[in-house]
């Protein structure tokens, strides 16, 4: 058992005040002279000691106080952790896969959709889907993660979770552009007759590009 608020405990020192309302309600006797008392023989004074009166009263009080220091203290007891299903969570483009009876299988995408259903299409912030789910799921619930290696959708902050993750790097290389990028070519303007500036620029044409120039 913890506490959420140990300080609470502190009101346990009003306990004392029952303690000193019980000593104090003890009956006090005035002494009665009597004539006959002279002839009495002085015995040694009988030492007092410390007496409640009404204890049973006294005992219900300690324990109301006891009781509401505890209370004040916010005590938190620890029994059996709820069971959480494990994540398994897979960026679009990669194979699903195989999961084990009870565990969520979820596409890393807005929404998390399950793996069942088709995976979304087009570029997605996966750093930030990230940190979006680590706060969506159970605090206790194990999270395996299966990202392409390079990973696309990161951005300036960096994915602090707050849970441990299960990292499922799959190499998957970067799809090749639709189309091949096209120099520009340079064309020559001026005088037919500087062969020599022509020369030059064929040169750097070919080093760029690959091909001539264009004539002017």
């Amino acid at each position: 058992m913890s506490l959420l608020f140990p300080l609470g405990l502190l009101a346990l020192a009003a306990l004392v005040v029952p303690l000193l309302i019980h000593l104090a309600r003890r009956h006090h006797y005035a002494p009665l002279d009597f004539a006959a008392l002279r002839w009495l023989q002085a015995k040694a004074k009988p030492q007092q000691r410390i007496r409640f009166d009404e204890w049973p009263l006294l005992l219900v009080r300690l324990l109301l106080l006891t009781v509401l220091a505890l209370l004040l203290a916010r005590p938190l007891l620890h029994g059996t952790p709820p069971q959480t299903a494990p994540w398994v969570v897979v960026a679009p483009g990669l194979s699903p896969p195989a999961l084990d009876e009870g565990t969520e299988g979820r596409w890393l995408a807005p929404g998390f959709p399950s793996l069942d259903e088709a995976p979304p299409a087009g570029p997605l912030p996966l750093a930030s889907l990230l940190r979006e789910l680590d706060q969506a799921i159970p605090a206790g619930a194990a999270l395996t993660v299966h990202v392409p290696d390079p990973m696309p959708g990161l951005d300036g902050e960096r994915a602090r979770l707050s849970r441990t993750v299960s990292w499922r790097v799959v190499r998957h290389p970067l799809p090749a552009p639709a189309t091949a990028a096209v120099a520009p070519a340079l064309r020559v303007a001026g005088a037919a007759a500087d062969a020599q500036g022509q020369r030059v620029l064929d040169a750097l044409q070919q080093a760029w590009s690959g091909q001539p120039s264009a004539p002017a």
